[in-house]
């Protein structure tokens, strides 16, 4: 299992934590592998952000195997962008601030419509298998209420593609 990822201290802190063959800090936009190298690839809740997106997805493209699976987790675009912005098709920046136990971080994103993804899975070649809308269980619920909301609409969406084998 290999991984990238563009900040140098979270490929530190994934190293620490082990479990990967290999680690790179690099741009997801310029893969530093061959084509055709892999049979799977994730973007667990980084896609959404990054930069250029669909160049990002044509390089997951690329570096895949005809037949290969690639598994996506964005936030929905339904909770993006926020209340208040007039064009949900237009792309929209933004910068949110939290803290939580002591620790203060800034988050950087893209909002984009859902057409966006779609247009960049297909442009890449790849063909979405299942969508899903994750919604929380009665029994999550009950553990965290603080989820209601999610249980009327959706916070994340989870797509499978392929890429199909060549003709």
């Amino acid at each position: 299992m290999v991984g990238i990822d563009s900040s140098p201290t979270l490929v530190e802190l994934a190293r620490e934590a082990g479990g990967y063959t290999e680690l790179v800090c690099a741009d997801a936009a310029e893969l530093p592998w061959e084509a055709q190298t892999f049979d799977l690839a994730l973007a667990f809740m980084t896609l959404h952000d990054m930069e250029d997106m669909a160049r990002t997805v044509a390089e997951i493209a690329r570096v895949l195997q005809r037949g290969g699976r690639f598994w996506l987790a964005i936030v929905h675009p339904l909770n993006r962008p926020p209340e208040g912005l007039d064009d949900y098709f237009e792309d929209h920046r933004f910068a949110d601030d939290f803290e939580r136990d002591g620790l203060r971080m800034t988050f950087e994103g893209i909002d984009r419509p859902l057409e966006a993804y779609a247009c960049a899975l297909a442009r890449a070649g790849f063909l979405i298998e299942e969508l899903r809308e994750p919604r929380p269980t009665a029994a999550t619920l009950a553990s965290a209420p603080k989820l209601a909301k999610a249980a009327k609409r959706p916070y994340f969406l989870h797509l499978r593609c392929v890429l199909p084998p060549a003709h």
